[in-house]
């Protein structure tokens, strides 16, 4: 019998909020696609901008799935919005950085309500930790490039 103490066996632990938004994954990115053109403007003054955004939305909220299980995340799709965002738009870096303070109250929020008082303290921080990392590396290739571009 294995114990979850036993490294040669680790136990994996579920979380039914996970597994629920998985569910929903697709429309949920939709969702919070919607809610970012709304809460930054910005991104719905810019045809761009716009056009990027549902798609890296979506490749992040795979992305996220894989964090909260505790899984390996290249966060590429962060690099990738600063580099697109610094390039190809004419976001300013605020703009980029509040897009993902509005993607990532959402998941932290139905997170919650998927929940039902499951104790997501463990997933919960897993997010909280990408999300740093993320907008780190979301503003280092974003003035990277702005750098290159002489802006």
């Amino acid at each position: 019998m294995r114990s979850g103490s036993d490294a040669a066996y680790p136990v994996r632990v579920t979380w039914r909020a996970i597994d629920r938004l998985q569910a929903e994954i697709e429309e949920f990115a939709d969702r919070v696609t919607a809610r970012i053109l709304v809460e930054v403007p910005e991104y719905s003054a810019d045809a761009t901008a716009r056009t990027l955004l549902g798609p890296s939305v979506q490749q992040n909220a795979d992305e996220v799935l894989h964090v909260l299980r505790g899984e390996p995340a290249a966060m590429a799709a962060a690099r990738n919005v600063g580099l697109a965002s610094a390039i190809g738009t004419s976001l300013p870096l605020d703009a980029v950085l509040r897009a993902y303070q509005v993607a990532r109250d959402a998941f932290v929020g139905r997170l919650r309500e998927l929940g039902d008082g499951e104790d997501l303290g463990e997933p919960l921080g897993r997010l909280e930790s990408a999300y740093r990392e993320a907008v780190a590396s979301i503003s280092e290739e974003y003035l990277a490039a702005k750098r290159r571009l002489g802006g």
